[in-house]
């Protein structure tokens, strides 16, 4: 089977500084955040495998997407010789390296043009689609810089005004804002909730101001911390997530980061959060209450599923960042999503790139994603 071999997850400040550390105090509702909680141990390893390898199911998502599972078998697997994929960070005993199906689930009848899915408990990529096949991050963007950020901030909270010609800029492109106002006095703690749960380009610029002085200050951070964790195919040209032919990442990628990043408490307190509370501040004196859309897509979770974790959003496919995920619109869009959920008594981290649609991909994203977690709780 295909391995991770995670990097230690510790953002490698410079010489000197100190280790990563938690957000901020002041962020709220911390009350909110969903930890991970594996259920007790289940049917041993090898009858989880049996059952996953004798079960069939077809799940029809958005315009009759299918996942199917069904898979390589252990022996196959341990007989295929090892690869090691250069550059990559992993290891493939399965063959399947970037193909286009690899590990126990066939990810090939998604309508996501690029996919990945991946146990944080063992490591094992379960299953791949066109993996390694750079892809536009698009609002994903953000979730990077905000990690970025937390880094090079080091456990600090300044404050940041966001000026008018931000929003002049962000209006200009079209982009997706988390709901501050021009002029807002906002901290790092108030920012990173707009960029996670929202991929707000105003909160994401807002951030690279705090952190690093200037957006560039904040992409080439970026691209430094991308190719500590081995993110060879990633490239970041901003931080909003605005369409750019040379800001690319790929699924295997987005996998390998949200693997070490969430095994730092300060992200996952802030990226699992359902929603947080920013502020108060000069222009929202009573509070600015940021919700993760996902959730609410997602609906009620299926039985053995729980989601931990996710962000989901959708980009025009000629270019932009595009709406978060359930905003409405017109035209082609591709939907992207980036979580964690528990299902079958493991935590299964998936990406998904490129599914296609209007502005509401992003739901369409979401809709898909919990199929391929309900068909893994049934077979693990």
């Amino acid at each position: 089977m295909t391995k991770y071999l995670r990097k230690p997850s510790a953002f490698r400040n410079p010489p000197g500084s100190g280790e990563f550390r938690k957000p901020p105090a002041s962020f709220r509702d911390s009350a909110s955040v969903r930890q991970p909680s594996l259920r007790p141990a289940g049917p041993s390893r090898g009858r989880r495998l049996a059952a996953l390898l004798l079960c069939l199911a077809l799940l029809a998502v958005g315009a009759g997407a299918a996942l199917l599972l069904g898979g390589v078998s252990r022996e196959a697997a341990a007989e295929a010789p090892a690869e090691d994929t250069a550059g990559s960070g992993m290891t493939d005993a399965s063959g399947a390296g970037g193909g286009d199906a690899g590990g126990l689930a066939d990810l090939s009848g998604l309508t996501a043009q690029s996919a990945l899915l991946l146990s944080l408990d063992s490591g094992e990529v379960l299953g791949e689609k066109a993996a390694s096949e750079p892809m536009d991050p698009a609002g994903l963007t953000a979730v990077m810089a905000a990690w970025t950020a937390l880094g090079l901030l080091d456990g600090e909270n300044p404050s940041v005004t966001l000026p008018k010609s931000l929003f002049e800029r962000v209006l200009l492109q079209g982009a997706a804002t988390a709901g501050f106002l021009p002029g807002e006095e906002a901290t790092v703690s108030d920012l990173l909730g707009g960029a996670l749960l929202l991929s707000g380009a105003e909160a994401a610029l807002g951030l690279a101001q705090a952190a690093a002085g200037s957006e560039d200050g904040l992409t080439a951070a970026m691209n430094q911390e991308a190719a500590r964790l081995g993110m060879a195919g990633t490239n970041f040209t901003n931080v909003t997530g605005w369409a750019d032919p040379e800001q690319t990442a790929t699924a295997e990628d987005l996998g390998r980061f949200l693997s070490a990043a969430w095994d730092e408490e300060g992200f996952r307190q802030v990226f699992c959060a359902r929603s947080v509370l920013a502020g108060p501040t000069n222009r929202h004196p009573e509070g600015l209450r940021l919700a993760n859309p996902v959730y609410s897509l997602a609906g009620q979770e299926p039985e053995g599923v729980s989601l931990l974790g996710a962000k989901a959003g959708a980009a025009p496919a000629d270019g932009g960042s595009g709406p978060d995920a359930g905003e409405e619109g017109s035209g082609l869009w591709q939907g992207y999503f980036l979580g964690v959920a528990e299902a079958g008594g493991q935590r299964l981290l998936l990406v998904l790139l490129g599914v296609p649609g209007d502005s509401r991909s992003g739901a369409l994203a979401v809709q898909e994603a919990m199929a391929v977690y309900t068909a893994c709780a049934e077979a693990l």
